[in-house]
């Protein structure tokens, strides 16, 4: 049995500028993808539509032919996963992350043009969610933090290079209730005294109102409960 066969041929547009390919556009039924170009004839960029809108992956590329950017996109905005990379001597990943209808969502990573980790931001539905890290350039971290839909919420943490706290902040829904400072954490702390003896570093946070510790603070202790 011999089924017919059709093949359709889409539909190209080409445009000049100053004697050079521009632009390219293929149309096929209701898809239509872009393409630009550099004067050298390079490709620069390439756009998907559907129904008139972007949808599929957007590529940019450098002069020299390296790939910057990948987005995709599903019914005219950022859906799905991209990336973006260094192309100025070599290709190294800048960034990478998820976008859902539009709005960053999960954990976005981000690069040093050396190619060492600087931040790791998480999100839901566009705003910082969960947990937050800055990194040293030899990838120790330098601060942690906690966001609840756009908000601080908890504790927040900053370190130098060694890895010792220089700083701890509580945040309760965006609002700063205690922080404790590495002086204050060298003072003596008689909760430390009866469980060591001796003077050594506080790990129990210090009330930014009273100054007192937060075990002992009747506001922060009225906050929390």
């Amino acid at each position: 049995m011999c089924f017919p066969f059709h093949y359709i041929v889409p539909n190209v547009y080409k445009t000049y500028r100053d004697d050079n390919l521009y632009r390219t556009c293929e149309r096929h039924r209701s898809k239509m993808k872009v393409s630009f170009y550099y004067k050298n004839g390079k490709l620069k960029k390439v756009l998907h539509y559907k129904n008139q809108q972007l949808d599929g992956p957007m590529m940019v590329y450098s002069i020299d032919g390296a790939i910057e950017k990948c987005v995709h996109y599903a019914n005219g905005v950022r859906h799905g996963k991209m990336f973006e990379n260094y192309t100025e001597e070599k290709q190294y990943l800048k960034q990478t992350g998820n976008f859902h209808c539009g709005k960053q969502n999960g954990t976005f990573y981000h690069y040093s043009k050396g190619g060492s980790l600087m931040a790791i931001h998480n999100y839901c539905h566009g705003l910082k969610h969960g947990k937050q890290y800055l990194f040293h350039d030899n990838g120790t971290v330098e601060s942690q933090q906690s966001y609840h839909y756009g908000e601080l919420d908890g504790n927040s943490y900053f370190y130098d290079n060694n890895g010792f706290v220089l700083l701890q902040v509580y945040y309760m829904r965006g609002k700063k209730v205690f922080e404790n400072t590495q002086s204050m954490a060298m003072e003596e702390c008689s909760v430390c005294f009866e469980e060591t003896n001796f003077k050594t570093k506080c790990k129990h946070p210090v009330c930014i109102e009273c100054k007192e510790q937060i075990s002992l603070c009747p506001i922060c202790r009225r906050h929390l409960l």
